[in-house]
């Protein structure tokens, strides 16, 4: 009975695995975005939208540590607030 309990339990852990493995191989990966320089238009005061990318003044950031769902703080000492993003506190 215990042999059939572990057969079960590793079928189980492989199958996990393989579903995590094909799960994140669906993820697009972001592109490298090069030069800055290549960059033809200027940034707008607005808000970027989902057609508009991202926005050529982005600046990427680490994570140290996130005080509740929606307050992040970063390595470099600056508080993100997420807006429009209900979280359990």
């Amino acid at each position: 009975m215990r042999k059939v309990a572990l057969f079960l339990a590793i079928v189980a852990i492989a199958v996990a695995v393989v579903g995590a493995i094909s799960w994140a191989a669906r993820i697009p990966t972001p592109e490298p975005q090069g030069n800055t320089a290549e960059v033809e238009s200027e940034p707008s005061d607005s808000p970027a939208t989902a057609e508009q990318g991202i926005p050529p003044t982005a600046t990427k950031a680490i994570v140290e540590y996130v005080y509740d769902g929606d307050t992040l703080f970063l390595t470099d000492g600056r508080k993100v607030r997420l807006l429009a993003l209900n979280t359990p506190e």
